[in-house]
């Protein structure tokens, strides 16, 4: 019984030394993140930042004694002031990067964030000055916190759709930053997240409703001079939203009823509006007039070159959408006073 005791304390007790422990390998510092799975991380190792040079590839898995651990992580500030290292291969048993991980890697041009990584803390790449190019792995649910601030040399990047939300300065100062795409499963953008992109030119957004943002996130740029891709059908409901109506809105339907050889007018109205078709091919339509929520506010049927009375609406931007009766749909912002 006696026996037996001692080989439980001694299980025990070597649970809580291995946990938490620290070993070298190949120049790289490891911490043990559990005894019982034998997982590590790649660690902080601040008398490492000068001798961690050119490509890093960091292995799945690595030995210390007579056990072998998987990596799983890069820890606190792993690389972080490593300013020799170039380039870096993440291995796809990493789950996780977390905040700082590459602090201040001002050699750093490129990484692939492989699909097995599927969460970042904040400030992982920040003051990474030669970074151009980043893939994010698919699996990512967030950008986090100033994730790539001051990354100036950083020209594109192409946000994966499985991300819900971008945190605040997330690529504030990226001022190399020429393109952002956004795609529709982003549900909220922090304050400040493009401020002093002075670069960009292009920004694509996929939202078939316009996300609510803050007129911080794109503070100190000139929007009228920046490019907003919007989804076909989508332009009137963009030009009516704040903050995205400062953007020069492009797509093929900008002016679609001029361009279908419709003419709106009055516009802005106070009780009457009429579409006039140039083509007279087509005498009827339905419409529908939505507000800045999505509520329709008004709806009926008319036909071509016919009043239509707003007057019971109240004063503010709509979306006034059209169907004609060969199935064609329009749409174009309409403005009450």
């Amino acid at each position: 019984m006696k026996n037996l005791y001692i080989i439980f304390l001694t299980t025990i007790i070597s649970h809580f030394i291995s946990f938490g422990q620290n070993f070298m390998v190949d120049g790289i510092k490891y911490r043990v993140t559990s005894s019982t799975e034998n997982t590590v991380e790649v660690d902080i190792n601040t008398s490492n930042s000068t001798s961690i040079t050119g490509s890093v590839n960091i292995p799945t898995s690595v030995s210390n004694g007579s056990i072998t651990y998987s990596v799983t992580g890069l820890g606190l500030q792993a690389f972080g002031g490593c300013t020799g290292l170039t380039s870096i291969i993440i291995p796809n048993s990493v789950t996780y990067i977390n905040s700082f991980a590459f602090g201040g890697c001002t050699g750093l041009t490129s990484i692939i964030i492989p699909n097995s990584v599927t969460s970042m803390g904040g400030s992982t790449f920040l003051n990474c000055t030669g970074l151009i190019s980043v893939i994010i792995s698919n699996s990512v649910t967030s950008i986090g916190t100033k994730i790539f601030q001051n990354c100036t040399s950083l020209t594109t990047v192409n946000i994966p759709n499985s991300v819900t939300n971008i945190f605040s300065e997330a690529f504030a100062n990226c001022t190399g930053l020429t393109s952002v795409t956004i795609p529709n499963s982003v549900t909220s953008i922090g304050i400040f997240a493009f401020q002093n992109c002075t670069g960009l030119s292009s920004v694509t957004v996929n939202w078939t409703t316009p996300l609510s943002v803050n007129a911080s996130i794109f503070a100190s740029l000139n929007l009228p001079t920046i490019t907003l891709n919007v989804p076909t059908g989508t332009t009137a409901l963009y030009d009516a939203t704040p903050v995205w109506t400062n953007f020069n809105i492009a797509t093929l339907d900008i002016n679609e009823f001029k361009y279908n050889k419709l003419i709106f007018y009055p516009n802005p109205t106070s009780n009457l509006i009429k579409i006039q078709n140039k083509t007279n091919t087509i005498e009827n339509f339905e419409y529908r007039i939505v507000d800045l929520t999505g509520r329709i506010v008004k709806s009926g049927n008319s036909k071509f070159n016919e009043d239509i009375n707003i007057e019971s609406l109240t004063i503010g931007n709509y979306i006034f959408q059209i169907e004609t009766e060969n199935g064609e749909k329009f749409t174009e912002k309409l403005i009450k006073n």
